[in-house]
């Protein structure tokens, strides 16, 4: 659900008895703004998420009463990611709460051979990868992961190049894997925790019908739109491109 802050949504779905997850945070406005214009390096971008994220992880410590996770996107459009790890790393390893509380890690969008995301597991968190295909799943595996999230083209943020729908991703995902799926897209309610459990995943990771909650920093609109929705959303567009907590005006049909 990032690039926007899930910090209040993870510690709400943690202490309802889920399992809450916080989002990789993005460089703040004025550090893009400051990005693009060449007025800062990215190793100066960096310090901002950094930051951001230290103060959520110790947040999130404080206030949720369970285990939490933490999402990275590991694209090469995404270069803060090692330092982001290092961090998580050393802040765990000198707080035994906070090692006890987050204790998973998820891996998105990327690569999952990069080397140093060999590091989650080697400090004892576990370790699950997002994949789109069966392909990307043997991948993962190869890779040495704890397991995998098969997240269908229903997902929002999919990150598939062909429209491989939920409820056949799972059972081709399922029917390779070794280790424990969870299944992602289009899933929001007992009936499609039921559906997934019977297609071989262990479980059901979701995002789109969290959006809508109290807790959810995305905008009104944003919420609205998920609310409202039918079959087929009223503009009959191809992509709704939404701009998370950013004001209405942001908010773009293509």
């Amino acid at each position: 659900m990032g690039p926007y802050d899930t910090m209040k949504l993870a510690i709400a779905v943690t202490n309802a008895g889920g399992f809450g997850m916080v989002s990789h945070p993005e460089p703040g406005e004025e550090a893009v703004a400051h990005l693009i214009s060449g007025e800062i390096k990215p190793e100066e971008a960096f310090e901002s998420v950094k930051q951001e994220l230290r103060e959520t992880i110790e947040t999130v410590k404080e206030e949720a009463n369970g285990h939490l996770g933490l999402n990275f996107r590991v694209a090469p459009e995404q270069p803060e990611v090692p330092e982001l790890l290092d961090m998580v790393i050393e802040m765990r390893n000198s707080d035994n709460e906070l090692r006890e509380k987050l204790i998973f890690l998820l891996t998105s969008a990327g690569d999952p051979s990069q080397v140093h995301l060999k590091k989650i597991k080697e400090n004892g968190m576990l370790w699950f990868h997002n994949v789109p295909s069966a392909y990307h799943a043997q991948k993962a595996q190869k890779a040495g992961v704890d397991g995998l999230i098969a997240t269908g083209y229903e997902a929002g943020g999919h990150v598939a190049y062909h429209p491989v729908h939920t409820m056949v991703l799972v059972p081709a995902v399922t029917e390779k894997a070794s280790v424990p799926v969870l299944a992602g897209g289009g899933i929001c309610d007992g009936k499609g925790l039921v559906a997934t459990l019977s297609l071989g995943a262990v479980g059901i990771y979701m995002g789109t019908r969290f959006i809508v909650t109290e807790e959810s920093d995305f905008s009104q609109r944003s919420k609205k739109a998920i609310v409202s929705s039918g079959e087929r959303y009223e503009k009959v567009t191809a992509t709704l491109v939404t701009e998370g907590s950013l004001p209405d005006q942001w908010f773009v049909d293509i």
